[in-house]
């Protein structure tokens, strides 16, 4: 599915946050969270271990904007980051900030974000918010 998003001639759903050689940055096409992005490999590329040396060397040029744009767009101050890749196994960082109920902020919102949780899930919103990440990361340079 990751690998079928990247190299198709369409945007995803909600368009691309950020779209380079190596790197690809959407709002996560299985639930649209606001403040919640997924940060995939466009190469298929199964685990960070077989990164090869550009894909390795830039991914944290890649987080160290994403975070940046997340935390100014958002106004949080921290991001969450998740990778596994049981399900899909092409290298993704589910990344996104913390929200303000009860049921928003460390492990209980990452199981509700992994099990798909439709309350939390807001289409518009998410893609809006990715519109602006990408405004946000278009401003800034990518030594930044």
């Amino acid at each position: 599915m990751l690998c079928d998003r990247v190299t198709a001639p369409a945007q995803p759903e909600g368009g691309w946050v950020l779209r380079g050689q190596r790197w690809a940055v959407s709002s996560n096409p299985l639930i649209p969270v606001p403040g919640w992005i997924l940060i995939q490999t466009v190469r298929h590329v199964e685990s960070l271990a077989d990164l090869d040396e550009p894909e390795a060397q830039e991914l944290g040029g890649v987080l160290r904007r994403t975070y940046r744009a997340l935390q100014a767009v958002t106004g949080q101050d921290r991001v969450y980051s998740l990778s596994m890749g049981e399900q899909v196994r092409h290298v993704h960082i589910l990344a996104g900030v913390p929200r303000e109920d009860d049921d928003g902020r460390g492990a209980r919102l990452m199981i509700r974000l992994l099990s798909r949780d439709p309350s939390l899930a807001d289409a518009d919103r998410s893609h809006a918010m990715s519109a602006e990440l990408a405004a946000a990361l278009a401003t800034s340079p990518v030594g930044e």
